[in-house]
């Protein structure tokens, strides 16, 4: 009798797997159909500027020193493993935007599914993430730098979540690997270490075990993470010393984020203002909804560890998207796998709180009421065309963009070149022409303590090889020089004189987006095409 109930169990646990699997697997294939959808969409300019930089990295240009941007390499090598599968194109960042999601989703059930919760609580995060995670008005349908960033502190998070007493090997291997993810995480955007430092105090406070040695073996655990950490970014270090490019690391790691963000202190202090929840969240506010009344009711219940580190989860994502001071929506997207998972614990946990008769439907019925409002949200953009959709999330500039360049490829040479003097890599992207220059934002040279260095880059790039077109954004062009944000180059920069001197004069004009110049005396100069086109950008 007892062998056969046993066997009856294994086979039940066995059903509920494989489940599990497919229910899984459905909304994989619902994430890549989801994508699928905006394939074709006008990119925005730091997918873009990625993608070139990653691809000129394929070719052998040097990071910082010859391409640069304000970033760790990371991202960089994240795009280079995709284009060298799946190409230089489109195809490179679908796969990224299915293949993120997915890890993503995984990493969701995961933690959900342990700790404060269990398969039912999994299954639910998994199904709130997936409607959640490719929403338009968080620009999340495009894999933007938190989509890199979500899986790798997610996964962190589940693993965080899922320790429990032990010891020897098993404990240092998961520690070793959180604190690989979290430094990989801070190799996308170093002020993510907060990640790190609030996650570890929560493990600190809340140890898994409640014998006497558990405070002593989550010291432990910490400084193995702290440990893992170090030797990255001593690595990262070393090795861009050994290659004699430390200094301009040190800048632009170090120095330049003060030149771009400006005082964190006032930044943070600003994100718990107007900055707290916008507008653009409210398609989640129901994950909000539950996951702050779970939280409510693990505090009564006493829940302990899983909801502090979904607390210090929820604190490290605030500061995450307050200390640059930008407060770009797609920062937003760091809520998304976090509210998730909090929702899925808060179904499980408030099945507690009823009377038995309403445990079993009851919760459930709150999780579909929430899947029906994000629904209702979601829906209506997957009717809309992808030029819409991108219309929608930026206005004009990128829709513009993709035609432009389009018809600039029509009317280049094979061997013909142009610049892009404005913050448009998109142009090369589209175009699959090789960039002129290996600086792409106005802003970098417009101020800061790299301005003169980029400078003097970029003027040394066009006059070793003068591009046979110039593209000039015009919003860039102002009276004066000014940035980082709303970075203008006024009359004195040195690269508009230099245009101005060798192609076409670089004044401000808002009545169109952009104005083409050609080498003057360049046979591109005497072309048809490029008379006509010109022609219709002055229209």
């Amino acid at each position: 009798m007892t062998d056969s109930s046993e066997q009856d169990s294994f086979f039940q646990r066995l059903t509920k797997e494989r489940f599990a699997v497919f229910f899984l697997l459905g909304l994989c294939v619902f994430i890549a159909l989801a994508r699928y959808h905006t394939y074709d969409e006008p990119l925005e300019h730091d997918i873009t500027a990625t993608a070139v930089i990653a691809n000129e990295m394929r070719l052998g240009r040097p990071y910082y020193s010859d391409v640069w941007e304000n970033k760790p390499p990371a991202l960089y090598i994240v795009h280079m493993a995709a284009q060298s599968l799946f190409g230089y194109g489109r195809g490179s960042l679908y796969a990224l935007n299915v293949g993120l999601g997915i890890l993503s989703l995984f990493g969701v059930y995961a933690a959900a599914s342990s700790g404060a919760g269990s398969r039912t609580a999994g299954l639910w995060a998994a199904v709130f993430w997936t409607l959640a995670s490719g929403d338009l008005d968080l620009q999340a349908n495009q894999p933007n730098t938190e989509a890199f960033m979500n899986p790798t502190i997610i996964w962190a998070f589940a693993l965080f979540v899922r320790a429990v007493k032990s010891e020897g090997w098993p404990r240092v291997l998961r520690m070793i690997v959180i604190g690989a993810l979290v430094a990989w995480t801070s190799f996308y955007k170093p002020h993510c270490v907060v990640y790190a430092v609030l996650l570890s105090l929560a493990h600190l406070i809340y140890p898994p075990g409640a014998d006497a040695g558990a405070r002593g073996r989550a010291i432990k655990d910490v400084l193995i993470i702290a440990a893992v950490g170090f030797v990255a970014w001593i690595g990262f270090f070393a090795y861009f010393f050994s290659t004699g490019r430390y200094q301009i690391v040190y800048t632009t790691m170090f120095v330049y984020p003060r030149y771009y963000s400006g005082s964190m202190l006032s930044n943070v202090w600003s994100s718990f203002g107007e900055h707290l929840f916008p507008k653009q969240m409210q398609y989640v506010l129901p994950l909000a909804f539950l996951t702050v009344v779970g939280g409510v009711v693990a505090w009564v219940k006493k829940g302990g560890r899983p909801w502090a580190l979904l607390m210090a989860y929820a604190l490290a994502t605030q500061l995450a998207i307050g200390l640059p001071g930008r407060f770009y929506i797609h920062y937003y997207q760091l809520w998304l796998p976090l509210l998730a998972v909090g929702a899925g614990w808060s179904i499980v946990l408030l099945a507690q709180v009823f009377k038995e008769e309403y445990q079993r439907w009851l919760p459930h019925t709150f999780a579909a009421i929430a899947v029906v409002f994000m629904l209702q949200s979601e829906i209506w953009a997957y009717r809309m065309d992808p030029t819409e959709w991108s219309k929608k999330s930026y206005g004009e500039i990128y829709a513009t963009n993709e035609m432009l360049a389009q018809e600039i490829a029509k009317i280049l040479e094979p061997d013909e070149t142009f610049y892009v003097l404005g913050d448009e890599p998109g142009f090369y992207f589209i175009t699959k022409r090789r960039p002129a220059v290996g600086v792409f934002f106005l802003q970098d040279v417009a101020g800061g303590p790299l301005a003169g260095e980029l400078t003097g880059r970029v003027l040394r790039d066009l006059a070793r090889k003068p591009p046979d077109l110039v593209i000039i954004m015009n919003s860039v062009i102002g009276d004066k020089t000014v940035g980082p944000q709303n970075a203008k180059l006024g009359p004195e920069h040195p690269i508009r004189a230099w245009v101005s001197q060798n192609y076409c004069p670089v004044i401000p004009n808002p009545s169109q987006l952009f104005t083409i110049c050609a080498k003057p005396g360049s046979s591109l100069e005497r072309r048809d095409s490029y008379r006509a086109l010109r022609a219709e950008l002055s229209e």
